[in-house]
């Protein structure tokens, strides 16, 4: 089923984004096809008459599309899905849309159910980003939904927590911002038969008090991260100004709830510590709801590089403590223990004192009155016991072992660099100088815009990120923007081993992109030419020119390189075959870096190991 997908996906000359809208819009009118009469539409007969006619498309566009625009009976979710429903089939001929059709007539309840799963791996779609469906259904049982419940989704971009109620609850609200998120949604509503959620497309910002009539038993969000938000975009009457998305978001959700209703929040890991005005305001107007902080790490789906914390908040909370579990440290996040711990947490129904720390692995209660004199900070480690953070110190033999292998290891590399030194060197007898702009495209990064950033699996990278950066590769960066916002902003975007080379304060610093990246003004985008010398190998060439790029830098208050100097830059070549015989051994070269800093660690820790015989 995926490879058929994937095959006509790429037979088409079409956005992929455009490709999938089409088919998640079919399905959605093949998933309403079953259920018949559905407010007083018969669509099993509208996708039956799609099925036989011989102009397929004309009669999609200009009887089947109207038929569902224009009726008046159907319900408010119904109305928004068909509202712009014809967009992504304009521009598509007769053919191409019969063989969506085609594919979409085959799918059954659990190719669909399939198809959403992955859809994730077979395209990266910015409006995807969310959470693992089992750690989702965890939070709804972290949060003891009962039928009668009314539940709050602020964000349903970022997240299918409503459809993963089924039945389990009625009457609940999902808050919509973009209709390009709007279709995967509700299709996912369709296959759980939840029709009883109210879709709002709009800003839940837009007002504190919400106009809703009633207040709400659970409220669940995860908020755009990275996102700042204008004081036009939001209430005034928040009881804090704040800009981080996810700092009115918590206000906002706390102000829908019923008195002693619950709350789920995702937030990034900064929140928990850090220490400016905002954060700090966001923190102290929760704190007497907080029961819990779960440290989930890097969950997120398509992966974002962004550590998150789950907040579990109760509106009528009495515990004297705060429970704080770290998962974040597990290479993998533990989806089982998370279980373990979710079982726990429901049997003592959110009264901590009842709680058995020695059943939940990295588990730790800590008083309110701690935190309080800790500023408020909320971060796992700040309390963990020192006995849990500080690691033994192994014997001296033992580290001396080790330190002799990586020794070995470093003489091995070395002596294959040694090899092969004599060839390469035999290169310079044919050197070519070109002018940079020859043989490479150059391209200055450009700002991010400040408000309504999409999230998404593209790392938006600036010279603090490559400072960071331990490795000559750099394939993430604490802000991740989606490619449709990218490309809409008109966004600098490089493929991977594009070298990255700081023009402006920071002037020298280089690197080579291991992904498909955007970059900040702050950075050029230097594009190597395959064909005519080899990425690697050029990078090495800017490794050696940081003195002279910071001697050219002009400004009497920000150095900065132009791109024109970058252009004009002469540099001098061997041959394409040398240049790869060079690039042959780049193994041998990062097994040297990787296994000095490997070494020095284990110095240190020989170093301790030794101290401590002492005592």
């Amino acid at each position: 089923m995926r490879r058929n997908i994937n095959d006509a996906i790429n037979s088409f000359y079409l956005p992929k984004n455009i490709s999938y809208q089409i088919i998640i819009n079919l399905l959605i009118l093949k998933t309403l096809s079953k259920k018949e009469f559905y407010y007083g539409l018969d669509f099993r007969r509208l996708w039956d008459n799609l099925i036989n006619s011989i102009e397929k498309k004309e009669y999609f566009i200009y009887e089947y599309l109207p038929s569902l625009q224009n009726n008046k009976t159907i319900d408010h979710n119904l109305s928004l899905v068909f509202k712009n429903m014809h967009i992504p089939f304009t521009d598509i001929d007769d053919s191409a849309f019969r063989k969506f059709v085609d594919i979409v007539e085959y799918f059954e309840n659990e190719d669909i159910i399939e198809f959403i799963a992955n859809l994730s791996n077979d395209f990266k779609l910015g409006y995807l980003k969310t959470l693992d469906v089992q750690i989702q259904k965890n939070i709804i049982r972290l949060l003891d939904i009962k039928l009668d419940d009314k539940v709050l989704d602020l964000n349903l971009a970022g997240s299918n927590f409503l459809s993963l109620l089924g039945n389990d609850s009625h009457n609940n609200v999902g808050f919509i911002q973009s209709y390009n998120d709007l279709p995967l949604r509700y299709l996912e509503l369709l296959l759980s038969d939840n029709t009883h959620v109210d879709l709002i497309q709009n800003n839940p910002l837009i007002e504190y008090n919400s106009k809703l009539n009633n207040k709400f038993d659970v409220v669940f969000a995860i908020p755009p991260f990275g996102q700042r938000i204008s004081k036009w975009d939001c209430d005034v009457d928040f009881p804090i100004q704040a800009t981080m998305s996810h700092n009115l978001y918590i206000q906002k959700a706390l102000n829908s709830l019923t008195y002693d209703g619950k709350c789920a929040l995702i937030v990034p890991d900064s929140f928990l510590n850090q220490t400016n005005k905002e954060s700090d305001s966001a923190r102290r107007y929760i704190f007497d709801k907080l029961v819990c902080v779960i440290n989930l790490g890097a969950v997120f789906k398509p992966y974002a590089g962004v550590n998150v914390s789950l907040l579990i908040l109760k509106n009528d909370n009495y515990n004297n403590e705060i429970l704080m579990v770290n998962f974040q440290d597990n290479k993998q996040f533990p989806i089982d223990d998370f279980s373990k711990f979710v079982d726990n947490v429901e049997a003592c129904r959110f009264e901590l004192d009842r709680l058995d720390l020695d059943d939940i692995k990295n588990s730790i209660l800590v008083s309110k009155e701690e935190i309080l004199q800790n500023n408020y900070i909320l971060d796992f480690k700040r309390y963990q016991p020192l006995e849990e953070i500080i690691t033994p110190i192994q014997h001296p033999e033992e580290l001396i072992k080790k330190v002799e292998v990586g020794a070995k290891l470093l003489l091995e590399s070395i002596s294959n660099i040694k090899k092969v030194r004599n060839n390469l060197a035999h290169g310079q007898i044919s050197l070519q100088t070109f002018q940079l702009d020859q043989i490479a495209s150059i391209r200055l990064g450009k700002p991010l815009p400040k408000d309504n950033i999409e999230n998404g699996e593209i790392p938006f990278v600036n010279i603090t990120d490559i400072t960071r950066c331990t490795t000559d590769y750099i394939d993430s960066s604490e802000v991740m923007i989606s490619e449709d916002f990218a490309y809409q902003n008109n966004l600098t975007i490089v493929e991977a081993n594009t070298i990255l080379l700081s023009v402006r304060g920071t002037i020298g610093k280089v690197i080579l992109a291991g992904s498909k990246i955007a970059i900040s003004p702050t950075l050029v985008a230097i594009e190597v030419d395959i064909n005519k010398a080899k990425p690697y190998f050029v990078y090495q060439w800017f490794l050696n020119k940081k003195e002279y790029f910071e001697a050219n830098a002009v400004g009497a208050t920000i150095a900065s390189l132009s791109t024109a100097f970058i252009k004009e830059l002469k540099i001098d070549l061997p041959p394409i075959e040398t240049q790869n015989q060079f690039e042959e051994y780049k193994n041998d070269l990062d097994n040297i870096k990787q296994t000095l800093s490997k070494l020095n660690d284990e110095n240190q820790n020989l170093s301790k190991s030794i101290f401590n015989q002492f005592y």
